[in-house]
This record gives structure tokens, sequence and C-alpha cells, in this order.
């Protein structure tokens, strides 16, 4: 098989480990942030969608071979009535959903 285009000869978590995204806290076990600090190869999955308050913290990466399967998120059915009237983006969070085929190998 042959594939096309930047990144096609990236590994990331090939051949890895799954990790499921469980929960949307800050840190701990099913946590986004244990997945990404894990050692070695990797696919992480979500079994949740949502918002995670990283607390204004960095999230550093230092093992690679990684790929976040984002598409595997459920969608966010609704937002709250407070999140819909702010115009700007969350400024210490990230949101995960399901809004096509978004996939990082890093």
């Amino acid at each position: 098989m042959h594939f096309a285009g930047f990144g096609a000869d990236t590994l990331g978590g090939r051949g890895g480990r799954i990790l499921k995204v469980t929960n949307l806290n800050a840190g701990g076990a099913g946590s986004l942030r244990a997945a990404l600090e894990s050692a070695g190869s990797r696919i992480v999955v979500f079994e949740v969608g949502g918002i995670i308050d990283w607390r204004k913290e960095t999230v550093t990466i230092t093992n690679g071979r990684l790929t976040l399967a984002g598409e595997t998120a459920p969608r966010l059915a609704s937002r709250s009535s407070a999140a819909r009237s702010s115009s700007r983006p969350p400024t210490s969070s990230s949101a995960i959903s399901a809004c096509g085929s978004a996939m990082a190998a890093i």
C-alpha cells in the first residue's frame, strides 16, 4: 500500500497499544494527559467528548510515536447557554468532538 502527501511516512502510534480517554479530567487515569504522557507507541481513542480544562498548565509530549484518533470521540449533543453566549473560544481548554475525520500522528 502506498500513501501520498504530507506525513504519509509518519509512523505515529502504528503497532502500539490502544489507550482510551474515558473522562474529561485534567489528569489521572483515563485522562487525555495520562495518554499523552505515556511511553511507547500508542493510539489514543476517545470514549468521551467535551471540554478539558487544562487549568492553564502546559502539556508536553516527550514520548513520540503517538496517534490521536479524534474522530472516535462522540459528538457533543448540545452546549450550555453560557458556552453559546460567549463569542471567544476557551483559552485554557481543549474541545474534543467528532467533527469529521480528524487524526494527528506525532
